[in-house]
C-alpha cells in the first residue's frame, strides 16, 4: 500500500514538474524573438537594433 502511495505521489510530482516546465517554456518563447539568427530577449534585440541603426 505504501509503495502504491509513493508511486502515485511521485507521478503527481513528475506531472507537476512537466506542467511547470511547459508553462516556463511557453512564457520564455513568447518573451524571446529571433534577432540576427539567434533567440534573444525582446528588450535586448531592441537595444541592439538601436545601436546598429541609430535614430
Amino acid at each position: 500500500m505504501a509503495l502504491a502511495v509513493a508511486v502515485a505521489v511521485g507521478g503527481v510530482a513528475v506531472g507537476r514538474y512537466w506542467a511547470v516546465l511547459g508553462v516556463i517554456r511557453a512564457y520564455s518563447g513568447r518573451q524571446t524573438v529571433r534577432c540576427g539568427g539567434e533567440r534573444v530577449q525582446k528588450d535586448y534585440c531592441a537595444k541592439r537594433s538601436e545601436e546598429e541603426m541609430p535614430g
